[in-house]
């Protein structure tokens, strides 16, 4: 069972032991047991212990495993995936159609411009028939297609571009738009 509670806690990002502070190690003691110590700064917390025999007796149910201490308290441990979001997340379609509308009527060649940087990203990141499809369908959708896959960065990256605007000035006239 330790090995099936180690390679649990391996895979985990982080952990959070009775409710407290997020970690992100845990130490394993010589006599093959648990440590997990909670340290912040100067100020010591919390050092949680478990003896291997107690390791071995461990419940997992969902993302929590369910341990005695040395004290012979409950101690829960529940483990966690970190997942990333794109940085657009709350920012609708119709705000980036409107800011490539506004980006063509504001810059000469904005056009001839967007379209290059967007077909060359998309060959890129998509390549094959899968980007024939989604550069015939127009700087909006290619935008979308991007953020989609979790490239929000590199479509704000090429409005900015084309647009000689910062990433966060991107952003804040999209967020206006909504």
């Amino acid at each position: 069972m330790m090995n099936a509670i180690t390679d649990h806690l391996d895979r985990a990002d982080v952990y959070r032991v009775n409710g407290g502070p997020m970690l992100t190690s845990y130490f394993e003691n010589e006599d093959g047991g648990l440590s997990f110590v909670v340290d912040e700064g100067d100020a010591y917390v919390t050092n949680e212990t478990i003896i291997q025999a107690e390791v071995a007796n461990a419940r997992v149910t969902g993302n929590v495993i369910t341990m005695t201490n040395t004290d012979g308290e409950e101690v829960r441990v529940e483990t966690f995936r970190i997942t990333p979001h794109a940085i657009t997340t709350g920012i609708h379609a119709s705000a980036f159609a409107r800011y490539v509308e506004d980006l063509y009527q504001r810059t000469p060649n904005a056009h001839e411009a967007l379209t290059e940087q967007l077909d060359e990203l998309i060959w890129s990141k998509f390549g094959g028939d899968e980007a024939s499809v989604i550069n015939n369908q127009g700087p909006t959708h290619q935008i979308i297609a991007l953020i989609n896959r979790g490239d929000a960065s590199a479509a704000v990256g090429v409005l900015g571009s084309v647009a000689h605007k910062s990433a966060g000035q991107v952003l804040t006239t999209l967020r206006s738009y909504l």
